[in-house]
């Protein structure tokens, strides 16, 4: 799929965070980005800033991304711009710097390509002389991250262009940003003056003993920038006016900007000991974490942020749900299309087709002729394979290709004839790793933002409405757990939930199983003790994929269910420690249950990923290891890995705690999601939750055929 108003080629000129946070934004909304960065050291840097851009994205935007698009790091200003359809520059903010690369992407790039600065502060009217074309350029002014914060400020200088200005808003309306277009230059633009009022006050505040840097950003992170993330200085300030207004704050509060409060005109000098303080105040208020823990840190309170602003549709969560539903409906509506005459192009051993958005899709001759779908190589009622395909020759070539808008039909060597393949097939089995990837259903990590937004949904709604239905097994795979509300607290109504989805998958527990606390337990869910973050029947080669438990009751005082995303934890561990990521994807964890009749042993690592880095299972439970296997020197280190995952799952930037109630069913994805309990007392009431499990395969298959049934009624 393309989203529409997205480049099909962007040229970026610089790569440092501002520019590797453009090239993320492009690129993970399928733009092929040519970047020029004279840093011999740029792959690295810019390939990290997308590697970390990819994972928050992710988990801010519930929709179906296009395919990514290519990056490629290029050696002049001039390969950038040329054949581009949209230039951002992002250099250091130097006019003469800037105004170079303008000049010499203006000299190469078409005359209605757009060139933007991310300029912070420079004018465009002097970033524009010496340009051939100048009513082109404008400022894009983004704020870091690039590829989550979603302003983009748009202002055009002396020499201007409407069309220009349009087509730099469409632009950045289509990979998620909100771009606000000023009509009057004026150096800094609207927020950095705000920023900058501020920034100089705190420098005073710091030069004069007032305040540390801990304590100036204690003063907005727990007061008025909370207020800020939604609505701004001036409706809040409405609202602190009171039914009467703006008015009324304004005559109550307005003669107080006359008092000798501030010193925003004057800035203090930076002398040694001034500098000296902001670093030493600055180093300890980070607490020796690195820049990227820092980063990681501030992507995960920016998405928990954005997410929570989506669950009342305002502010960026309003951006970033009109974002999620253009992505969508491109999705929906996407038809595959070739370019036009000439675009079948035969090879030695492949056929090559070219789409009309320019991608090209390469089909092996003896992948096609397999693949041929007629009644004589397919029984057509049971769509079972007649082909014998160990019979067919290494090297059959088509003798005839012939392609009109909606099928490629194929003759071929071995005397075959007629073969027919949908176009919108084709497309969708396109083997690049763009497409594989792109194919790949998409998982949403979270941390303890959930808690602010639980993806809930009623009971007679999923039981009896296929829409409904196809919802509620879309957000267990994307969230990896859906809470169902107002279920009857009857055994069959959880049966009759779970085989909605699929078959009931028996264990060693039977078909289902009761968790309350029992004189003799043989698993310690049966007991009243707290529950550590785990994953199910560890020990089994294929655990359970989706794990259902139905609150009954619920007397017993304590006994909260905690969740933990197990992708998320990996996230952390790959951006933070990427050897104990490592050794978890590596090592294999050996695991044992064991009671009178059963004796289940399974090895396994805790992270285990797909070919393109994706994670695809997450396996963890403390309770049910069984001793390590290993050489002696790696004993420690991976226990030490071990314990990091833990900690990182029982911290309370991970976990979501939530206490069920009657009727409420918890449904999560045991292969990812994590899930424990705090202990209860039985002595003050009873706690009884029913459980089963459905397998994932089920799971998906239902919604294949779910998202078939709804594409052909839309």
């Amino acid at each position: 799929m393309r989203l529409g108003g997205v480049p099909r080629r962007v040229g970026l000129l610089g790569g440092g965070v501002i520019g590797g946070g453009w090239a993320a934004r492009f690129v993970l909304h399928g733009a092929d980005v040519g970047l020029y960065d004279p840093d011999p050291d740029a792959p690295r840097k810019v390939g990290a800033v997308v590697a970390h851009a990819r994972l928050a994205f992710a988990r801010l935007v519930a929709a179906p991304l296009p395919a990514e698009g290519t990056l490629t790091f290029v050696a002049t200003p001039e390969e950038a711009a040329a054949g581009a359809d949209f230039v951002q520059e992002s250099a250091p903010e130097r006019l003469d710097v800037k105004r170079t690369l303008i000049t010499r992407a203006d000299a190469v790039a078409g005359p209605s390509v757009v060139i933007a600065s991310s300029t912070s502060g420079l004018l465009p009217s002097g970033l524009q002389e010496g340009m051939v074309h100048p009513e082109r350029l404008v400022v894009g002014h983004p704020f870091n991250p690039v590829y989550l914060l979603p302003l983009v400020e748009v202002c055009a200088g002396a020499v201007r262009s409407a069309a220009a200005i349009d087509r730099a808003v469409a632009t950045y309306r289509a990979v998620g940003m909100r771009p606000l277009v000023l009509h009057t230059e004026i150096d800094g633009f609207v927020a950095d003056r705000l920023l900058e009022a501020m920034w100089r006050e705190a420098l005073w505040l710091v030069n004069d003993g007032v305040a540390t840097v801990s304590q100036i950003d204690d003063a907005i992170r727990f007061g008025a920038g909370l207020r800020w993330s939604s609505m701004g200085t001036f409706l809040v300030y409405r609202l602190a006016g009171g039914e009467a207004g703006m008015r009324h704050f304004m005559e109550q509060f307005g003669p107080t900007l006359q008092w000798p409060w501030t010193k925003l005109m004057d800035v203090p000098e930076l002398t040694d000991d001034l500098l000296d303080r902001l670093v030493a105040q600055s180093d300890e208020q980070a607490g020796g974490r690195s820049i990227r823990e820092l980063e990681a840190l501030r992507d995960d309170c920016l998405v928990a942020v954005m997410r929570g602003l989506q669950t009342v549709g305002f502010g960026a969560g309003e951006v970033v749900d009109q974002h999620a539903q253009r992505l969508r409906e491109a999705a929906q509506a996407f038809e595959p299309a070739l370019a036009g005459d000439g675009v079948v192009e035969p090879g030695d051993h492949h056929v090559t087709l070219i789409w009309d958005e320019g991608h090209r899709s390469a089909f092996h001759h003896l992948w096609l002729r397999d693949n041929c779908d007629c009644s004589e190589c397919v029984h057509p009622q049971t769509r079972e394979r007649l082909l014998d395909t160990f019979a067919l020759a290494p090297d059959v070539a088509p003798e005839r290709l012939c392609a009109d808008s909606e099928t490629l039909t194929v003759d071929w060597t071995d005397g075959h004839r007629g073969s027919r393949y949908a176009l919108s097939w084709l497309r969708e089995h396109c083997s690049c790793a763009q497409c594989r990837s792109s194919r790949r259903p998409r998982h949403r990590h979270w941390g303890a933002e959930l808690a602010a937004a639980l993806p809930e949904i009623d009971y007679a709604d999923v039981v009896a409405d296929d829409v409904a239905l196809l919802r509620f097994v879309e957000t267990v795979w994307t969230d990896g757990v859906a809470f169902v509300r107002r279920a009857p607290t009857c055994e069959d109504a959880l049966r009759t939930l779970a085989t909605r989805v699929g078959h009931v998958r028996a264990t060693n527990f039977g078909p289902e199983f009761h968790v309350e606390a029992m004189i003799e337990p043989n698993n310690v869910a049966y007991t009243s003790v707290e529950l550590r973050p785990h994953t199910d029947l560890v020990n089994h080669e294929a655990p359970p994929g989706v794990q259902f438990l139905h609150c009954l009751v619920a007397d017993a005082p304590g006994g909260a269910s905690t969740l933990v995303d197990g992708f998320w934890v990996a996230d952390r561990l790959r951006e933070r420690a990427p050897d104990t990521f490592r050794l978890l994807c590596e090592i294999p964890v050996p695991y044992r249950f064991h009671d009178a009749t059963h004796d289940l042993r399974w090895a396994a690592p805790v992270i285990s990923c797909n070919d393109d880095g994706t994670y695809r299972e997450i396996r963890f439970n403390n309770a049910l290891m069984a001793p390590l296997e290993l050489p002696v020197d790696l004993v420690a280190p991976t226990y030490a890995a071990l314990a990091q995952f833990d900690a990182i799952a029982r911290s309370a930037q991970g976990e979501v705690g939530v206490r069920l109630q009657p009727g409420d069913v918890m449904v999560f994805h045991n292969r990812r999601i994590l899930h424990g309990r705090k202990a209860f007392d039985p002595g003050g009431g009873a706690r009884h939750l029913l459980g089963l499990y459905v397998d994932i395969d089920e799971w998906r298959s239902t919604m294949r055929v779910l998202r078939r049934r709804e594409e052909a009624r839309t």
